[in-house]
């Protein structure tokens, strides 16, 4: 049986029952992962293991497949809160859908698939409140060294774009942690012009370059819709 997860502005669905985690979005901090708060037979200690999700707002769909990931670099701000007169927070994305290497630095340009670790979800919590009034007071604002998080591995996402992108054209990474659009495979240059702009639209291959492909126009900088094609990564977390 599917487990499902309400959000703020949809729901997670869990395409597989066997999945020991809760809601997605929650961030483990690091104090409870050296505390094993995680259990032992959850799926953080399956290398390779993918969680494969249906995230629903509104009438889209998006499939995914997301990692589990324990950050090992320098802290990454995610985003900052803010509180009215009344006290009420609202938060403010900084890292929103960014993509990040398995070393926890936000990709650079033209970064091999075996390098990146995934893509940042746009929010995560400290902890769940089922009051929608209350949430953004949990945002976690910050990802350090020893916090456990879930990264969208493949599937349809959205995710943070340097310039416009022509639709179903491939994507590589650009920095600080975006997608640009792949160049044309170069076939009257040099061979390293060839060698280069066939890695740009290759994907499946570790020393690819290729992360996905963008399923819209994408006319700007900014977020986009991006079907993410990295392949499985097995190392332990």
């Amino acid at each position: 049986m599917s487990q499902r997860y309400n959000h703020s502005t949809g729901n997670w669905t869990d395409l597989e029952s066997s999945s020991k985690f809760f809601h997605p979005n929650i961030m483990i901090k690091a104090a409870d992962v050296a505390e094993q708060k995680i259990v032992t037979d959850s799926d953080l200690f399956y290398p390779g293991k993918t969680r494969k999700v249906i995230y629903r707002q509104g009438a889209n769909e998006f499939v995914m497949e997301l990692i589990p990931y324990v950050h090992s670099g320098a802290t990454l701000t995610l985003g900052s809160l803010a509180y009215d007169a009344n006290n009420v927070a609202t938060y403010t994305p900084i890292l929103q859908n960014r993509m990040i290497l398995h070393t926890g630095a936000q990709v650079g340009a033209g970064a091999l698939v075996r390098t990146i670790a995934g893509v940042l979800m746009a929010d995560y919590y400290t902890h769940w409140d089922d009051n929608s009034s209350k949430r953004d007071d949990h945002h976690a604002l910050t990802l350090e060294a020893g916090d456990f998080v879930w990264l969208i591995r493949r599937g349809l996402c959205y995710v943070d774009c340097a310039a416009g992108i022509a639709d179903d054209l491939g994507v590589i990474t650009a920095s600080p942690g975006e997608v640009t659009g792949s160049a044309a495979i170069n076939t009257g240059g040099s061979n390293a012009d060839l060698f280069n702009t066939m890695l740009e639209n290759t994907e499946g291959l570790n020393y690819a370059k290729k992360v996905g492909e963008a399923r819209e126009t994408i006319s700007g900088a900014g977020q986009g819709l991006i079907e993410l094609m990295l392949p499985r990564d097995f190392r332990v977390v």
